[in-house]
C-alpha cells in the first residue's frame, strides 16, 4: 500500500480556501488515486460513486481551474501540487522515486509546463555566511566591532536565503495606509507602527502568500462588517482594531463570512 505526504498548511493556501467543500474532497481524492507523478486517468463516475457526490466533467474543470492541468483530450488530469507536496520544491533526479517520477513527466510531455520546468533546474546552493575580515594579529582586539560585524554577516547570508526561497519583504507601511485609508473612519487610525505590529503583519503577509490584494481585500470586507465596526445593539463599545485584525486565525474566520451582517444578527 503506497504511503504519501500531505501538506498541513494545505488549507491555507488561497487556491484551496476558495474551492467548494465537495471539490476539496474531490482533489484529496485525485491525490490519493494519481500514480506517482501526480497524474490521474479520469474517473468521475467510480470517483462519484466512492464520495458520495455527483461530479460533472466541465463543472470540475471550472471549479479546480489553476489547481490541476487537463491533457490527452479530457482523459487525464495532472495536479503539479502533487509533486511539491511529495518531493519538496525541486525535483532531485539522485533520489530514485524522483526520478522515475520525472520520467512519467517526459513521456506525457509535461516538463514544459511552468509549474514543473521551474521544479526541473538545479537547486541553488545555500549562500555562504560572510566571514568578517580577522582582526589584526598585535594590538587589543575591539570586541563590540566584531559581535558587529558577525550580526550583519548573519543577517545578509539569512536575507539571501529568503530571496533565494521567494520570500518578500513585509510592505508595513502599505498595510497600514490600506488600513486607514478603508477602515479608519469605522475603527480609528494607526499612527505608530511598533515591532509587535511588524510580527503581526509579518505572520498574516505569510499566510497569504506576499500577497497584499488579499490584506486590501480583507480590510473591504471588515469595512461591510456591522459586527467588526462595533455597530451591532448590545455590544457596548467593543470594536475591532489593526491589533486585533492582525491575526490569521480571525483573517480565515472574517474571509469566511463569519462576521458578514447576515451571520451576525
Amino acid at each position: 500500500m503506497a504511503k504519501r505526504f500531505y501538506d498541513s498548511q494545505m488549507f491555507r493556501r488561497p487556491q484551496m480556501r476558495n474551492l467548494p467543500a465537495r471539490y476539496k474532497l474531490l482533489f484529496f481524492y485525485v491525490t490519493c488515486e494519481c500514480d506517482h507523478a501526480g497524474v490521474w486517468d479520469v474517473e468521475l463516475d467510480v470517483a462519484s460513486l466512492r464520495l458520495g457526490f455527483d461530479y460533472d466533467a466541465l463543472e470540475a474543470k471550472d471549479e479546480l481551474r489553476g489547481v490541476i492541468h487537463i491533457f490527452d483530450g479530457g482523459a487525464k488530469w495532472f495536479v503539479p501540487l502533487f509533486l511539491e507536496i511529495q518531493y519538496g520544491k525541486y525535483l532531485n533526479p539522485r533520489i530514485r522515486a524522483v526520478a522515475s517520477a520525472i520520467n512519467l513527466l517526459h513521456q506525457y510531455e509535461l516538463t514544459n509546463l511552468p509549474e514543473v520546468s521551474g521544479m526541473l533546474r538545479d537547486k541553488p546552493a545555500a549562500p555562504k555566511k560572510e566571514k568578517p575580515e580577522p582582526e589584526p594579529k598585535r594590538g587589543k582586539v575591539d570586541g563590540a566591532a566584531l559581535e558587529q560585524a558577525i550580526a550583519e554577516s548573519e543577517a545578509k547570508a539569512d536575507d539571501s536565503v529568503k530571496e533565494a526561497s521567494g520570500w518578500k519583504a513585509t510592505p508595513y507601511k502599505a498595510i497600514v495606509d490600506s488600513f486607514n485609508s478603508l477602515l479608519a473612519r469605522h475603527l480609528g487610525m494607526v499612527v505608530g507602527n511598533t515591532r509587535d505590529r511588524q510580527k503581526k503583519m509579518d505572520v498574516v503577509f505569510d499566510y497569504v502568500g506576499y500577497e497584499l490584494k488579499f490584506i486590501e481585500a480583507y480590510f473591504k470586507r471588515v469595512a461591510k462588517s456591522k459586527w467588526l465596526r462595533g455597530k451591532v445593539a448590545g455590544r457596548g463599545n467593543w470594536r475591532a482594531d489593526f491589533d486585533w485584525l492582525m491575526d490569521e486565525q480571525r483573517y480565515v474566520r472574517t474571509m469566511e463570512g463569519h462576521y458578514d451582517d447576515e451571520r451576525t444578527r
